[in-house]
């Protein structure tokens, strides 16, 4: 996957010791200890369901809120029957507990991620000559994804919403769940029948010039001459 999306662009050495926990506990400890922080969430839900069960009321209320990226709320999904988005879709029982029970989510879906194309992206930050580490990674990166015709830049899209929302895309508000189980499992719809969640914030569209700016900022440095 690294190489297919990235280009296989090298990754510097982790010098970080692992800790001797698993995800849910460290998801659960680091939460207390910073109080009102912002949960990211880029993947399948699995973690963060057994999070909440491990940390029970303590842990959501020391959430300020929770920005997932994943959903199909109003465009076909990404699976293989088209009817969800994968990370809904790879463990729907999970994002449906998370759903229903987490604060202040935010949803970044298909419906503003396949706005996040790699070309305005590579576009905005191929002439950049970033110093900083994390900025050359940054555009090695969305540089060699284009390459590898790679179209989406899913999880860059979501952490953007996260850090300024109203800068990049417009939003909506509804009751939204997740479909637990059945032939529509993994579905993003309304709360119903079989189907709870809570109040929802999820981005509705993508302002494509300035999302491709904040990824300049990212970056970082001038552009080369």
């Amino acid at each position: 996957y690294q190489r297919r999306v990235h280009g296989g662009v090298p990754l510097p050495e982790n010098t970080t010791a692992p800790v001797t926990y698993d995800a849910p506990r460290f998801i659960v400890d680091t939460a207390l200890q910073h109080p009102g922080a912002t949960l990211l969430c880029l993947g399948p839900l699995t973690n963060i369901a057994r999070a909440v069960r491990l940390g029970g009321p303590e842990f959501v209320r020391s959430l300020h809120s929770v920005v997932m990226m994943g959903g199909a709320v109003h465009v076909p999904g990404n699976n293989p029957s088209k009817l969800a988005e994968w990370n809904m879709y790879a463990d729907p029982p999970s994002a449906s507990a998370a759903f229903a029970t987490l604060p202040g989510v935010l949803l970044a879906p298909l419906d503003v991620t396949r706005y996040s194309y790699y070309s305005a992206a590579a576009q905005a930050i191929r002439k950049l000559r970033p110093t900083a580490p994390a900025g050359r990674i940054l555009k090695d990166a969305i540089v060699a994804g284009l390459r590898s015709n790679y179209t989406y830049l899913y999880d860059p899209c979501a952490a953007l919403l996260m850090v300024c929302m109203p800068c990049v895309a417009s939003q909506s508000t509804a009751s939204l769940c997740v479909v637990p189980k059945g032939p529509k499992a993994g579905v993003t719809r309304a709360s119903g029948s079989g189907c709870l969640g809570t109040v929802t914030m999820y981005a509705t569209g993508l302002e494509v010039e300035n999302y491709a700016a904040l990824l300049k900022a990212a970056v970082g440095d001038k552009a080369s001459q």
